[in-house]
Formats: structure tokens, C-alpha cells, sequence
């Protein structure tokens, strides 16, 4: 009994034993665990010692540093040296190859600053659109209206100016508009003329009295006597003008022509064609054929009648027989004074034309302007539409009135310099006007001022750089050049006078537009039946037709593109290549660089703080000693 005792105290001491053993390795065993975790945040004295020792003490050692690690090939060499020869040697290479790299850098800066373009030409085989053409009779006012004027009027459009002619005895509803205003405009005309001549004699001035006639006496004064109503009526109508239109060997006719007027050949008429794609065929016959209807003054027997505005020989453009022709971009304004060329009658032109595609770059390589349309309009921008608006804007600025031969936009405040005032009764005639000279002079001159403030402030804008370059008048960005050359033969012949006749008079029935008169007064030839063969050879000899043949005479388009002969990539690259012929700097090294600035500034705005974490850490690491020892006595 007592032995059983003694061996269960003995089993239960042995089972304490081995539990008091077990507890202590599971207590190592954690502390262990324990100690390993805080390894990665928690070092010791000794560890942080060495760790804050071997930090950089100042800027210069993070800059030696930097040397000794540089991919750059000069700066190590600096700091590698081991005698002051050739460390001054290679301070020396490394100013000198950065000084020829800031030269060069600089230069290339330039380049790209004055930002240089190129021109590339292309030749392109593509469809082409057919342009726009205009057409304008030389003689601004129809034959037969003009001479039916003259008949009524007798002396008014004489060259030897009579007395005032009064229209009201006739009846006003049998004067048109256009006769209304020609008398009116022959009166003053008159009036003006006399005064010129008085003032000429009593100032002894011969040259006054010649400019004085070249003023009064232009189709540009006429036409700023002339309502735009006026100048319709007594112009060129289409009907009677255009006899036959073909496009592509398909009919067209008049009105496909749209109507403008023009200060110089009042009705002109443009043909808009529409297109798809273009042409892609040359030649007459895939193009424009239109015969147009020009009589001569002879047909009315007037020829010796010199109309004022009418028959001023030395008007450069002006005072010649046949038609005014203006190839120009589709729904852009002609100017068929400045842009057009003339074609005689009695013959059959043909002109060929070439197309240029522009396409130039906008600010800051060059100048251009993507403006759609023009001010005010549904034309689109042309620069010499800018230009004539500009001009006419500084004409009515400087002379308080608007030059007629250029775009004006009415305005009740606003009228043509060349326009005639209103003439005083005691200023009328030549007896009146030498009775009260005085007077009459203080109102006649106002006109003359205002003309020649309009013809010198023209002739002093057109020589002034600065002037032009207030208007901002740039060329388009995209815009298409039509170019033509031309070439003229009699037309028609004897052997083609018969059918021409018969295919325009009866066919075609063109003699349907006229009033009966005209009829007759033009073609009384030709309403007999039979015709007589003497009736062909007087149409031949009086020329009174002409053929255009227009079209398209080569499909190869000529592009002229503008572009950028040194953009921004390229000067990266070229810098690039720089760094690394002087310096031998990459990418990478400028990496390095960037690392360097950031180390530096590191250094001088966290030194205060890496002081005060280096203490914290010597701390924490105390107290992991201190309580690893406490848990190994446990």
C-alpha cells in the first residue's frame, strides 16, 4: 500500500516535470518568434550606428558619390584622378566639350524658333473641277439701247456738250430708268465740263483741264452716276448676249449664267458648273463651248457719237470691241478689270487650262488664313477680295466717300466720290457759271477734291508695305490656281456662215429673246425667205459673233504643299545627338541627375529628421535587449 503511494507521487512528480519543461521551450520558442519579427523594423545599437555612419555627413560627398557612380564618361575621370595634372586636364575637356555643346544647342534652338519650312511639289493625275467662268461684253451698254438714247437725246451724249436736255416733254412713262439717269448724268456732266474749261482759262492751267476731262470723261464717273437699276437696263442682257452653251456636248443655256454687275462692264454673267467628282478627260470637246452675240456700233449707224464715260481711249482695259473673259474658282467674286483677259469678236478662242492645288501652313511657320467666306457675303475668301475691301474701307476713312470700282456695301451716309452733286440754277450753263464764278467754283471744286483724294490715297496705299499689312490680307491655306493659255482663228468662215446662221437664228430660235425692233434692226437680213448669199457674206464681214472653247487641257494636277522643315522631335533628336557627341550623356544619365537633385535636396531639408529617427531606433533597440533578457530569465 505504502509502495503504491510512493510510485504514484513518483508518476505525478515525473508528469509536473515534464509539463514545467514543456512550458519553458514553448516560452523560448516564442520569444524567439518574436525577436525574428521585430528583426525587419527593430535593429540594434550597433547596426544603427553603422547604418548612420555611413550616410553622406554633406552635399559635396553626395556630389562625389554621384561622380564615382556617373554612367557620364567626364566626371568620373575628375574624381578618379590621382594627381592635380589631370584633374585640371579633365575639368579642362569637360568645360570645353559643354561649352561647344551650349554653342551648338543654341544654334539648334535658333533653327527651330524661326521655325523654317519646305515646299514639296507633287504631280498628281486626278479628276479636276471645272473652274467658274464669267464673261462680260467690252461695251458696257446694249447697241441698241444706247443708240435708241442718242436718237431721243440728240445732243446730250454728243463730244461738243449742248445745252441741257429735258426729258419730261416725251412722257414719263416712255423713259426708262437707265435713259432718266444718262440724261440727268449728261446734264451735270455738262455743267462740270464748262466749269473745268472757265477755271482752266482764268488759272492758266492747261493741265487742269486735262485731268479734269480724264476724270470726267471715265467709265468709272459714269458708273457712280448709275444706279445699280439703271446700269442693268441699259446693259448687256444675257438672253441676247449668250446664243449657245454646251458642257461635256450637253446643252445649257442662259440661265444656268448667274448675274452680276460690274463698275466697269456693268451686266456680267458667271457659269457656275456643278460637279460630282470633276473631269477626268481634256480636250474642247469635254469641255465649255459657248457662242455669244456681239454687234458693233455700226449696226445702228451711231459710230460717231462719243458717249462721256463711254469712249475714253486711253482707259487701259477699256474702249475695245468683243468680250472680257475671268477664269476663277468656284463661288469666288470675279474682277474682271484686274483679273480678266480679252477676247476679240469674229473669232473662235480656245484656252486650255492648268490647275495648281495650295495647301501653305498657318502660324507660326507661316501665314495664311482658313476664313471661309468673305465679310459680310456668301463668296468665298480670296486674299485680293480682302485686298479691295481693305482699300475701299481706307478710302471712305481718309475721303468720306467710297471709290466705285471697288466691293462697297451701300450706306445711306456713304456715297461714290466720283457721284455728281446736285447743280445749283445760277451754276448751270456756261453764262451762268462765268456770272457767278465765285460761287460755282466753291461748289464744283468739292468734286474735284473728292476725286483726287480717292486717286491718291489709292496710289499711296498701293506703294505703302505698312498700309497692306494693317489689312491682315492673308492667302487662303487651300485654295486652287487656275492658270490658261489661249489661242484665236477667224470665225466662222464663208463655208460655215450658212449652217451657223440657220442652226442659231431658226433651230435654236435665238431670235425669240428680242423685242420686234431689234429683230429688224439686227437680223433683217436674215427674215427673208430664202436667204440671199449676200446676207452670209455681210454677217462675216461684220463679225458681229464670237466662240469660247474652254476646257480642261491637262488632268495632271500640280500640289504645292507647304510643311514643317523642322518640328519639335527633330530637335529633341539633334539635342540628343549633341549631349552624346560632347558630354556622352543618355537617357539614363540624366535619370542619374535627377536622382543627384533629389538626394541633395534630401539631404538639406531631412537632416533634422534622420537625427531624431536615429535616436528613436537606438532606443527601441535597447528595449528589444532589454526585454529579450527579462523573457529568457522567465
Amino acid at each position: 500500500m505504502e509502495l503504491r503511494r510512493i510510485t504514484q507521487k513518483i508518476v505525478l512528480l515525473s508528469f509536473y516535470d515534464d509539463m514545467l519543461r514543456k512550458i519553458v521551450k514553448t516560452r523560448q520558442r516564442s520569444i524567439s518568434i518574436v525577436q525574428t519579427n521585430q528583426n525587419p523594423w527593430i535593429m540594434s545599437q550597433k547596426e544603427a550606428e553603422k547604418k548612420f555612419r555611413n550616410q553622406p555627413k554633406s552635399v559635396m560627398d553626395i556630389v562625389r558619390s554621384y561622380a564615382n557612380n556617373s554612367t557620364s564618361h567626364g566626371l568620373p575621370k575628375v574624381v578618379r584622378s590621382k594627381t592635380y595634372l589631370a584633374s585640371a586636364f579633365w575639368i579642362t575637356v569637360c568645360l570645353a566639350t559643354v561649352s561647344l555643346f551650349t554653342w551648338q544647342s543654341v544654334g539648334l534652338l535658333r533653327k527651330y524658333k524661326s521655325y523654317p519650312k519646305s515646299v514639296r511639289l507633287e504631280v498628281a493625275n486626278q479628276p479636276v473641277v471645272f473652274p467658274a467662268i464669267s464673261i462680260c461684253n467690252l461695251r458696257p451698254i446694249d447697241v441698241y439701247t444706247f443708240g435708241d438714247v442718242v436718237y431721243h437725246e440728240n445732243e446730250t451724249f454728243r463730244w461738243s456738250v449742248g445745252e441741257d436736255y429735258d426729258y419730261t416733254g416725251r412722257g414719263e412713262s416712255t423713259v426708262s430708268t437707265f435713259e432718266r439717269m444718262m440724261i440727268d448724268y449728261g446734264n451735270k456732266y455738262s455743267s462740270y465740263y464748262t466749269y473745268s474749261e472757265i477755271f482752266a482759262q482764268n488759272a492758266k492751267d492747261s493741265n487742269f483741264l486735262w485731268e479734269a476731262d480724264r476724270n470726267l470723261f471715265s467709265r468709272m464717273t459714269l458708273a457712280a452716276n448709275l444706279n445699280s437699276t439703271a446700269a442693268q437696263q441699259g446693259g448687256i442682257r444675257k438672253e441676247e448676249f449668250i446664243a449657245s452653251c454646251e458642257y461635256h456636248g450637253l446643252k445649257c443655256n442662259s440661265s444656268d449664267f448667274s448675274w452680276f454687275l460690274d463698275p466697269a462692264f456693268f451686266n456680267c454673267y458667271t457659269l457656275n458648273i456643278s460637279q460630282s467628282g470633276g473631269t477626268i478627260l481634256e480636250g474642247p470637246e469635254n469641255g465649255l463651248s459657248v457662242i455669244l452675240f456681239n454687234p458693233t456700233m455700226s449696226i445702228m449707224n451711231y459710230s460717231n457719237y462719243a458717249a462721256s464715260g463711254l469712249a475714253m481711249y486711253n482707259e487701259l482695259t477699256l474702249g475695245g470691241e468683243g468680250i472680257r473673259l475671268v477664269i476663277h474658282s468656284i463661288n469666288t467674286v470675279p474682277y474682271p478689270l484686274t483679273e480678266g483677259i480679252d477676247i476679240p469678236r469674229g473669232v473662235s478662242a480656245n484656252i486650255g487650262i492648268r490647275v495648281q492645288q495650295n495647301e501653305r501652313l498657318g502660324p507660326p511657320h507661316g501665314n495664311c488664313t482658313k476664313q471661309d467666306n468673305l465679310r459680310g457675303s456668301s463668296y468665298s475668301y480670296t486674299m485680293a477680295s480682302c485686298k479691295k475691301a481693305c482699300l475701299q474701307d481706307i478710302v471712305i476713312d481718309r475721303c468720306s466717300c467710297a471709290d466705285v470700282s471697288l466691293p462697297f456695301v451701300v450706306k445711306d451716309s456713304i456715297k461714290f466720290c466720283a457721284s455728281f452733286d446736285e447743280i445749283p440754277l445760277d451754276c448751270r450753263g456756261k453764262q451762268t457759271i462765268h456770272a457767278n464764278y465765285k460761287k460755282c467754283k466753291a461748289y464744283f471744286s468739292k468734286w474735284f477734291e473728292r476725286v483726287e483724294c480717292m486717286r491718291s490715297t489709292r496710289s499711296n496705299v498701293s506703294q505703302n508695305l505698312s498700309a497692306w499689312q494693317s489689312c491682315e490680307c492673308l492667302p487662303p491655306c487651300t485654295n486652287s490656281d487656275y492658270s490658261s493659255y489661249y489661242s484665236l482663228a477667224d470665225w466662222p468662215i464663208q463655208e460655215t456662215s450658212k449652217t451657223l446662221i440657220d442652226d442659231i437664228l431658226k433651230k435654236k430660235n435665238f431670235l425669240k429673246h428680242f423685242p420686234e425692233e431689234k429683230r429688224q434692226k439686227y437680223f433683217s437680213q436674215f427674215l427673208e425667205d430664202p436667204i440671199k448669199i449676200s446676207a452670209y457674206k455681210e454677217f462675216i464681214q461684220e463679225k458681229n459673233f464670237l466662240r469660247l472653247n474652254v476646257f480642261i487641257s491637262d488632268t495632271t494636277v500640280v500640289k504645292i504643299t507647304e510643311t514643317d522643315d523642322y518640328n519639335f522631335i527633330q530637335l529633341v533628336s539633334d539635342l540628343g545627338g549633341q549631349l552624346g557627341l560632347w558630354i556622352g550623356v543618355s537617357v539614363v544619365t540624366l535619370m542619374e541627375i535627377i536622382e543627384l537633385i533629389y538626394a541633395i535636396f534630401r539631404h538639406i531639408f531631412f537632416k533634422k529628421t534622420k537625427i531624431v529617427n536615429s535616436n528613436v531606433i537606438q532606443v527601441v533597440a535597447k528595449e528589444n535587449i532589454t526585454n529579450g533578457n527579462n523573457d529568457q530569465k522567465f
